[in-house]
């Protein structure tokens, strides 16, 4: 029997043996030289290692790519869900971010197959890629877990360069929850409020809302049940005895998304006296006993003399904590006014940082040495298009839970049947009386309601009834406004304005008119019905107490019956000493019904200055 080597099949070496007829078979001339066959052998199995690797290679680049392609599926759709949760088409949750991964993984699975055709993959290709697709699964399902933890609870907003976060941009702020978390102490887990503060309801003169905030961690499995107390401060200090007053937990819970837990509390108290200074403490019962309450107060108005602080667009830019260090703490105000686009958090509900740190830097609480607690200063807030996420007359639906609008659930200035509100029954329009000497009114420019119908019969009935000698009113979007309007709405606003408010207020003697929205600075001649008149209204403004302002340039309009006005309005700086014409209005009422009237800058340089009244 003679060994005769036959051709590899499929990478292996057989041998075949047959039998070869002795005659034919020669001991010099064998039929195969062993010297060849070794190197035939090594020839081929490098052939078959190459085949291998290649194989294998490619195999390896087709499941990178479809990685690749996981990827970047979820960065485009992520792009398209932070665009609707920017404009409050989605809500910014967890769940959202599962769908966007559920998209993915289905977007995936045809286009992988496809790319799988174009590349011709065979069928043990095929086998390949099967027993890799459990793998492949897994990474994206981690790939996608590590994406809900790092980018749940999505924030943007502008305006808000010292909010926590990542900037974008110019004005464009980013955050999500676990960024908040690690970032941000604005709500700590300790014994006593995180915020503090005052609103208003209708009769200021006799009642206060005070408002605060604690971490739910903090009290006992995370129950708080807090007691506020107060009493009326003698200066002889005489023994009075503190007064326990209701204090309602309000309906506001952080979203789910958020790693921390809050609670929101108000307590109406009233049946005030006047030009009285009143003492308040806030304990729980689950808080250490050795940490004894911090002590607030809180001064009623009356007879007394009155500075007021009014202004808009404020949100947390370098300038407006620089307005308020070094203006605003200054003016020793006993109230604050703001025209709407105070936080700029859009009504996103995951942006609810943007009001701590507004909370945080406005002089909304300074230290009382007299009294040797921290004295609440009042704020009345009207609305704007970044605080309830709605551009005027757009006809949006604003989202109403237990979330969202911040502005209403953190700030109620108004009553219903003699109580604190729900949340569907705090309004956008309301009206502050000061006893005789002063009427505050603040309406929506047709974010939550039309500016004419039952809004405007509303703001005659208050201006009828008004008894008052100083009537001041403030909104969002300017009627006379120094720049052209940009968006359409803010036209649609000023001929609704014109038509609706402004014959109201010439009417009935309206004494100021706060304007905002512009980013600008403004005050007009008097006028009425938007022509000259020396018995006519000044209108002020057009909000900027800390924004940047944008770029486009300004289309100066109604300078016929402008007084003052900067260049800058969205371009130049003709009057100031900045590149920014951030003001603030500082108002002084006699209680007889002058007014001197002060706009401040950000170094507290006097912009302007003039008087209403004798």
């Amino acid at each position: 029997m003679t060994r005769v080597l036959s051709k590899r099949s499929r990478g292996s070496i057989s041998y075949n043996f047959k039998s070869i007829p002795e005659e034919d078979y020669s001991d010099d001339e064998e039929e195969f030289d062993m010297e060849s066959d070794e190197e035939s052998q090594d020839e081929m199995f490098s052939k078959f290692e190459r085949t291998l690797y290649h194989k294998y290679f490619t195999f390896t680049i087709k499941v990178l790519i479809m990685i690749v392609e996981l990827v970047l599926l979820h960065h485009i759709l992520g792009l398209l869900f932070d665009n609707f949760v920017a404009f409050n088409i989605l809500p910014a949750n967890v769940e959202v971010i599962i769908l966007r991964m559920m998209l993915v993984l289905g977007a995936w699975i045809p286009l992988s197959y496809r790319y799988l055709k174009l590349f011709k993959c065979d069928r043990e290709c095929y086998k390949f890629i099967k027993k890799c697709i459990p793998l492949i699964l897994l990474a994206a399902f981690l790939y996608s877990l590590i994406i809900v933890v790092t980018f749940s609870g999505y924030c943007r907003c502008p305006y808000n360069t010292n909010t926590p976060g990542l900037q974008v941009g110019r004005d464009v702020h980013k955050s999500t929850a676990i960024v908040r978390y690690y970032r941000s102490e604005s709500c700590p887990q300790v014994s006593s409020p995180c915020f503090v503060y005052a609103t208003l309801p209708e009769n200021a003169m006799e009642g206060v809302i005070i408002n605060f905030h604690l971490n739910s961690e903090s009290c006992f499995k995370n129950e708080c049940f807090p007691t506020l107390k107060y009493k009326i401060f003698d200066s002889s200090k005489q023994s009075i005895e503190w007064k326990e007053a209701n204090v309602r937990m309000g309906e506001y819970e952080l979203p789910s998304s958020e790693y921390t837990f809050r609670s929101v509390y108000s307590s109406y108290i009233n049946g005030l006296k006047p030009d009285s200074i009143y003492l308040f403490k806030i304990s729980e019962r689950s808080w250490h006993k050795s940490s004894s309450p911090n002590t607030f107060s809180y001064q009623t108005f009356g007879k007394r003399q009155i500075k007021i602080l009014t202004a808009g667009d404020v949100g947390n830019e370098p300038e407006a904590l620089e307005m308020s260090d070094n203006t605003v703490k200054n003016l020793n105000v006993d109230l604050m006014i703001f025209g709407g686009d105070i936080a700029y958090d859009n009504n996103i509900d995951t942006c609810y940082l943007t009001w701590d740190y507004f909370l945080k830097h406005v002089p909304q609480n300074v230290k009382d040495a007299q009294t040797n607690s921290t004295r609440l200063i009042p704020m009345i807030l009207a609305s704007g298009n970044h605080d309830l996420g709605v551009q005027s007359f757009s006809q949006a639906s604003i989202p109403h839970n237990t979330h969202q609008p911040i502005y209403k659930h953190w700030f109620p200035q108004n009553l219903f049947e003699g109580l604190l509100p729900d949340l569907h029954h705090r309004r956008t329009f309301f009206s502050h009386k000061f006893g005789s000497s002063l009427h505050i009114i603040s309406l929506d420019t047709a974010f939550a309601f039309e500016m004419g119908g039952a809004q405007s019969k509303w703001l005659e009935n208050i201006l009828k009834s008004s008894t008052s000698t100083t009537k001041i009113v403030q909104y969002h979007g300017p009627l006379y406004p120094s720049c052209e309007p940009e968006d359409p709405s803010d036209h649609t606003v000023i001929k609704s304005g014109v038509e609706h408010w402004v014959p109201l207020f010439d009417k009935y003697n309206v004494t100021l008119v706060s304007e905002n929205h512009n980013h600008a600075f403004k005050r007009t001649k008097r006028i009425t019905a938007g022509e000259p008149d020396q018995k006519g209204i000044v209108y002020i403004g057009d909000g900027n107490y800390g924004t940047r302002i944008p770029p486009e340039g300004c289309t100066k309009i109604n300078q016929d019956i402008m007084e003052k006005a900067s260049d800058q309005g969205r371009g130049g700086n003709k009057g100031f000493e900045r590149e920014t014409e951030c003001s603030v209005w500082l108002l002084e009422l006699d209680g007889k019904g002058k007014i001197e009237a002060t706009a401040y800058g950000l170094e507290g340089e006097v912009i302007d200055n003039f008087v209403i009244g004798d």
